[in-house]
């Protein structure tokens, strides 16, 4: 059996002077608010109207880096102050997210949180469970947007299966 050494764990917060030239390349591009932004724009861009959906390679690439999915998981390995902060950063982003929830994008966020929460300790990912769980029949956006809410939901507590027994008992 392996077992993850956090004593060999490479430093997180590297400084700039320490880091490789091709990690100094790659800090620098996506510390350009410009580049981010324009990658972004490309990234949202539809291939075939209408028939586009997740896409796993691309979250593969994305992973770790800054996209929702792969920050759920890249996180898997950072310490509690990391990943508090990291949830103080996305739970208002995917509430905004999921308060503009389309016909086109509910199976989208369902398949990118089933996707993150694949594999993973409840524990860790209580900040997303939690968000899940605030509102999902609350009857504001119409039956809709409940029914999305509800599938968005059950992405991630298909994932934990026996391991969220509270969460669906309060659920119910």
């Amino acid at each position: 059996m392996m077992i993850y050494a956090a004593s060999e764990k490479p430093q997180d917060d590297l400084p700039y002077e320490e880091m490789s030239e091709g990690e100094k390349i790659i800090f620098e591009y996506f510390s350009d608010p410009d580049f981010v932004e324009q990658l972004m724009e490309f990234l949202s861009l539809e291939e075939r109207k209408g028939k586009d959906s997740f896409n796993p390679r691309r979250f593969c690439l994305f992973k770790g880096l800054f996209r929702v999915t792969g920050l759920i998981r890249g996180s898997k390995h950072w310490s509690f102050s990391k990943v508090d902060r990291l949830w103080q950063l996305l739970c208002p982003l995917i509430r905004t997210a999921l308060n503009s929830i389309t016909v086109e994008t509910y199976t989208d966020w369902g398949t990118c949180i089933a996707t993150a929460c694949e594999g993973r300790d409840p524990r860790k990912l209580h900040w997303l469970f939690e968000l899940l769980m605030e509102s999902p029949l609350s009857g504001e956006g119409g039956s809709f947007r409940d029914a999305s809410l509800l599938y968005v939901l059950q992405g991630g507590l298909a994932q934990q299966q026996w391991r969220v027994s509270e969460l669906l008992h309060r659920l119910l």
